[in-house]
């Protein structure tokens, strides 16, 4: 006989399964008459969550169980709650979206019907989620440091600090650091374009590039955002006819496509930052940019505020966030935040960045995508020159969250 499970309490549990069983790899699943501990009078905080045919188990906020379902309900319609013996349910509520980082969870506390304060989100480990977060400012030199600084602002991302990949050693103490601080590294920034007409100033980008990558690979990065390039002879992404020539292209492509073959990274995506006048300026075009390239280390950075050149763009941007998720979702490995608006004394027109919540981007359509993205993905705020700035955009962003049920994960 092969004991295919043990349970953890009295003689017997796990004895007497009632019902069908089905046997998933080497687990056997069913319904028996007891299993595991429960202490008589204690409260538990816990949160059932489906995610099509993944369903967890989340108990005070630690991931219990997680079972991926052969064959998913997909017409039930009604959730059912059942107490064995003298259980009790308090507080209980549903949502129609997974509920990690939300500020209306409620937390583990027996019931009280005089209680009136929010208390703060349990974190989850292991739930997917929405990454929010931004620059740090104060002291970050040291990992705790920067863990701290992330923890005060209710950050659940960070940008990768500047380190040198050199120094192998103390890059995997900062990504290790933040793996166990529960802080995703959402990028490593190499602002300046691979595609240049000065062969000098190529040369060093594509160094910069491999440099960050490998810092990224070290760190633990989702991923390291640099410029396609572009043919203005002043700016490394500045406009210019020649930026879409199929030439200007294709040697774009081989030079991104020579980078990934040199590093082969295995963690982080090489992404190409999304500009109005260059490559990559559509999902069409981005699509485009990720058959040419055709590497698996070849990822999507979505910036939709850099997508919005035209009235028509501008005036539903819902309509591109939507064609974003639809065709570029599983490329998708980080994001950018920030708003977009339009100077009505410019004629033709003129489009300005703008404090988030000022502008037209629609940040409702913006999260629930994310969100439905089924796994973390990290959305970080830019661009803008305060700390003060910086709270006043983060509160907007979760004002929203909020109001449509999208949680925002956060370090704990």
């Amino acid at each position: 006989m092969t004991l295919l499970h043990e349970f953890a309490g009295g003689a017997s549990d796990g004895s007497g399964p009632r019902g069908d069983l089905t046997l998933s790899d080497s687990t056997l699943y069913g319904m028996t008459g007891q299993g595991g501990v429960a202490t008589p009078g204690e409260w538990r905080h816990v949160i059932a969550q489906v995610f099509a045919a993944k369903v967890q188990l989340i108990v005070d906020g630690k991931l219990a169980l997680e079972y991926v379902d052969p064959k998913p309900v997909t017409n039930a319609d009604m959730p059912g709650l059942i107490a064995w013996s003298e259980g009790e349910f308090d507080n209980v509520r549903i949502y129609a979206g997974g509920v990690s980082g939300r500020k209306d969870v409620p937390t583990k506390e027996p019931p009280n019907e005089h209680r009136t304060e929010r208390r703060d989100p349990v974190p989850v480990r292991g739930v997917p989620m929405i990454r929010f977060g931004g620059p740090l400012f104060g002291d970050q030199s040291t990992p705790e440091k920067l863990i701290t600084a992330a923890r005060e602002l209710g950050y659940g991302a960070v940008y990768a600090p500047r380190l040198d990949p050199e120094n192998e050693a103390l890059c995997q103490e900062y990504g290790e650091a933040l793996l166990g601080a529960n802080l995703m590294v959402a990028e490593v920034g190499v602002w300046t374009g691979l595609n240049v007409p000065d062969p000098e100033k190529r040369g060093a980008a594509r160094a910069g590039v491999v440099r960050g990558l490998r810092l990224a690979e070290l760190i633990g990065a989702q991923c390291v955002v640099a410029i396609f390039g572009a043919q203005h002879p002043q700016r490394h992404s500045g406009p210019h006819p020649d930026n879409f020539e199929p030439r200007f292209v294709e040697e774009g492509v081989r030079i991104v496509q020579g980078i990934l073959d040199e590093v082969q990274p295995r963690h982080t995506k090489l992404t190409m930052e999304m500009l109005p006048w260059a490559v990559p300026d559509s999902v069409e075009n981005t699509l485009e940019l990720i058959a040419a390239v055709d590497r698996p280390a070849f990822g999507v950075h979505l910036d939709p505020v850099n997508l919005i050149n035209c009235p028509r763009r501008y005036y539903d941007t819902g309509a591109v966030l939507r064609e974003c998720f639809e065709k570029l979702g599983p490329h998708i490995v980080a994001c950018h935040a920030k708003d977009v608006v339009q100077d009505e004394s410019v004629f033709p027109i003129h489009l300005n960045e703008t404090p988030i919540g000022t502008g037209r981007m629609d940040y409702a359509t913006f999260l629930r995508g994310l969100d439905a993205r089924g796994r973390d993905v990290p959305l970080m705020l830019e661009h803008l020159k305060t700390a003060e700035e910086y709270a006043a955009a983060a509160a907007q962003v979760r004002r929203v969250a909020a109001e449509i049920g999208v949680g925002l994960g956060y370090a704990a």
